[in-house]
C-alpha cells in the first residue's frame, strides 16, 4: 500500500528545531562540564587528603565514593533545575501561539467583529499567524462588502 503525504525533511522548521537542538546541546554540555570541574576539584582535594593519611587505593575509594557520588549529584540536578526552566520558556513559545490561534477562532464562531491573532515577540509560528491574519483580513473585507450590498 502506498503511504500519502509522507514527510521527506528531516527539518520541518528551522527555527523551533534548531532552538530545541541547541538547548539540548547545551544542556548537556553544561551537565558534563559541571561534573568534571567538580569531580576534578573534589579528587583534587581528596588527593591531598589521601597522601597526607597514606592511604591504600581501596581504602581511598571506599572511604570516599558516597561523598564523590554526591558531588557529582549536585551539578546534575542543578542542571536539570535549569534545563526545566528554559524548557519550559520554549514550550510557551510554542505553545503560545497555538493557544492564541486556537481562542481566535472560538471568538470568530461566536462574534463577527474584526478578530486579530496577536503573538508575543519571541514567539514561535510567525509566518502562520500572519497567514491565518491575512486570510481573517479578507474575510472581514468580504463580510463587509456583504453587508453593504
Amino acid at each position: 500500500m502506498k503511504q500519502i503525504n509522507v514527510r521527506r525533511r528531516l527539518i520541518v522548521n528551522k527555527e523551533v528545531q534548531f532552538d530545541i537542538l541547541m538547548y539540548v546541546a547545551v544542556l548537556a554540555t553544561a551537565i558534563f562540564s559541571l561534573q568534571m570541574i567538580t569531580g576534578y576539584f573534589f579528587l583534587h582535594k581528596i588527593e591531598k587528603i589521601a597522601i597526607l593519611d597514606s592511604m591504600s587505593i581501596p581504602e581511598f575509594v571506599s572511604h570516599y565514593k558516597v561523598v564523590f557520588l554526591l558531588v557529582q549529584f549536585i551539578p546534575v540536578v542543578l542542571c536539570l533545575a535549569l534545563s526545566l526552566h528554559f524548557f519550559n520558556r520554549l514550550s510557551s513559545r510554542i505553545v503560545g501561539p497555538l493557544y492564541n490561534i486556537r481562542k481566535t477562532f472560538q471568538r470568530m464562531a461566536t462574534d463577527k467583529k474584526k478578530i486579530e491573532i496577536r503573538l508575543r515577540e519571541n514567539d514561535y509560528f510567525k509566518d502562520v499567524v500572519e497567514e491565518i491574519n491575512l486570510a481573517l483580513r479578507e474575510q472581514n473585507l468580504v463580510d463587509r462588502s456583504l453587508k453593504e450590498q
